[in-house]
């Protein structure tokens, strides 16, 4: 028969270890970068509870709105601060600060922020107590940004067209740059870009420029993945501009086609002034 204090010891040991296996749990949990209503907590000893982050599922550049924060033990806690994560022009991510709010008991804190453009849709909640070392969690959104045409290369594109991003045009007396064909004669031009998929929404004032010969006209197209038409201008005279809004659905590239409709021997000069398109991810 072995001795008492063998088996007493024995036994000790496994509790011991058996108690060590959910700690290893929690540490390796609180490592794994949370997402959105993914809870994380951090040193909060008896407390310890998750803090939860909801943001909205995507914004667009410049809009304001609310990060709602769940509180755990809110009679304890101060103060929710609000980071979000940016980019500087070399790609290096950081975290400023994007808000706060006091909690006063309250289980649940919203937090108002501006969605900015160097912004990577990743925010981070920190819920300040009175004691002990406070609790983290983050969340994440999807951010939208205008940009310009220009931003992105005119891969293809067929005489006539101008593909300089410095280059300006009046259309209706107002100038603007943007896409353009310097060459009026042709019986159609045509640029490409290739957009990645980031992108789901075009727009920009549509016409033809100044230049054109009276009794011109023309028409254009914005085509996706060249087969899909997402959309197709009104005949386009001088003096007249039409702002569009359309979407045109993530695609990887993009056709601007622009035709000639006027009598023959007349110049006319299709344009669309300042073209951007909504995107993210880049």
């Amino acid at each position: 028969m072995r001795p008492l204090s063998r088996v007493f010891g024995q036994m000790a040991a496994f509790v011991i270890a058996a108690a060590c296996v959910p700690a290893q749990t929690a540490l390796g949990a609180a490592s794994v970068e949370p997402v959105v209503d993914v809870p994380t907590s951090v040193g909060m000893d008896a407390r310890a509870a998750s803090v939860q982050v909801r943001v909205p599922r995507d914004v667009t550049e410049g809009d304001r709105f609310k990060v709602t924060v769940t509180v755990p033990s809110a009679r304890d806690a101060k103060r929710v601060y609000l980071d979000r994560q940016v980019v500087d022009v070399l790609g290096n991510g950081r975290w400023e600060s994007a808000g706060s709010a006091a909690v006063g008991g309250r289980k649940k804190v919203a937090v108002g922020t501006l969605a900015t453009g160097n912004a990577t849709g990743r925010y981070r909640a920190r819920v300040a107590y009175r004691s002990g070392r406070p609790l983290v969690a983050q969340g994440r959104t999807t951010v939208w940004r205008w940009l310009e045409l220009r931003e992105f290369d005119q891969y293809y594109s067929t005489a006539g067209v101008w593909t300089f991003g410095a280059y300006s045009f009046a259309i209706n007396g107002v100038q603007y740059s943007g896409w353009a064909a310097y060459s009026g004669h042709y019986p159609s031009w045509e640029g490409r870009y290739t957009l990645g998929r980031h992108c789901k929404t075009f727009r920009g004032d549509f016409g033809v420029s100044d230049a054109s010969d009276d009794g011109t006209s023309a028409r254009i197209e914005v085509v996706a993945d060249e087969t899909t038409t997402a959309y197709a201008s009104p005949t386009l005279v001088p003096g007249a501009v039409t702002t569009a809004e359309f979407d045109i659905a993530r695609p990887y590239r993009i056709s601007i086609r622009a035709t000639n409709i006027s009598p023959e021997g007349l110049d006319v000069y299709p344009a669309i002034g300042d073209p951007r398109v909504l995107c993210t991810g880049l």
